[in-house]
């Protein structure tokens, strides 16, 4: 059942308490012979499985919450809307688009996600005793009766495959909206440094840092010093035909890039340099 991935995913959201319930629920499984046994074994297999369950749901709200900051929804961090009420907002669906809430709101609707969220969460929380797992106490109109929902008990291990499940499909939704996040840092955000392979067939480093977006609006208009004959403002200077990046810091070749430049000399000055003197 260990998921090497998972564990990693999951780490941004306490994934140590997270994976050490269902670890501790497991081991405790293991060691109940019958789903109806009232037995210390079967409290703590419930009482680590409340506490996974909750903090699965907690999950769901941590991806509401970012999808509210990275599409800027208006949402403040302190209210209290949940994933439901959020994904049926106008401006929501707008900003995210339909077709992903659509998808979203598919699975939170869907059997297996109702399992954690509603037939596991309600499980304990109309529970006469917070640790119990049992089929007679619960209470209904301040009478102890059967719930008969549960008459036909899951075996434990059914139950903590539907919160691994869970937090597997939890993990797919987040990695979509992470790729965007990504996207998003490699296109407008991260910073930069740069070779520029000059006409002359030198490759010229820079210095200082650039801006990943400053870096596209600008790479047409660089000129590196170098003994080509161009003379630019009193001194002699080549113009790249490329440019390569990378994130500062980084090894990694999604962080780096080349950028192709078109313009020559007298194309870049007609087109930038009335500009810049003004």
């Amino acid at each position: 059942m260990y998921n090497p991935q998972l564990e990693t995913c999951i780490s941004v959201a306490d994934a140590g308490s997270l994976t050490y319930a269902i670890i501790k629920s497991y081991e405790y499984a293991k060691l109940m012979i019958s789903p109806l046994e009232e037995t210390e074994n079967s409290q703590m297999y419930s009482f680590y499985l409340e506490d996974a369950v909750y903090r699965d749901i907690v999950l769901w709200d941590l991806l509401r919450q970012f999808l509210n900051e990275f599409y800027e929804c208006d949402y403040g961090v302190d209210d209290e809307t949940n994933i439901f009420s959020f994904l049926s907002q106008s401006i929501v669906k707008q900003k995210i688009g339909n077709a992903n809430v659509r998808k979203l709101k598919n699975y939170l609707n869907s059997i297996e996600h109702k399992e954690v969220r509603i037939r596991l969460r309600n499980h304990f929380t109309h529970s006469l005793d917070d640790t119990s797992s049992y089929i007679f106490h619960r209470v209904n109109n301040g009478k102890i009766q059967a719930d008969l929902g549960n008459v036909f008990l899951k075996h434990p291990y059914e139950n903590i495959v539907f919160i691994l499940n869970d937090i597997q499909k939890f993990i797919e939704f987040a990695k979509i909206y992470v790729g965007k996040v990504e996207n998003f840092l490699t296109k407008k955000v991260m910073m930069v440094t740069i070779e520029c392979n000059l006409k002359c067939g030198k490759v010229s480093e820079d210095a200082e840092h650039w801006s990943i977006n400053i870096l596209h609006e600008k790479a047409e208009r660089i000129l590196s010093p170098c003994n080509y004959a161009i003379e630019y403002e009193g001194c002699y200077v080549c113009k790249p035909v490329s440019v390569n990046y990378c994130r500062i810091n980084e090894t990694d070749k999604k962080y780096k890039g080349k950028i192709e430049v078109h313009m020559n000399y007298t194309e870049m000055k007609q087109n930038f340099a009335t500009r810049e003197e003004n």
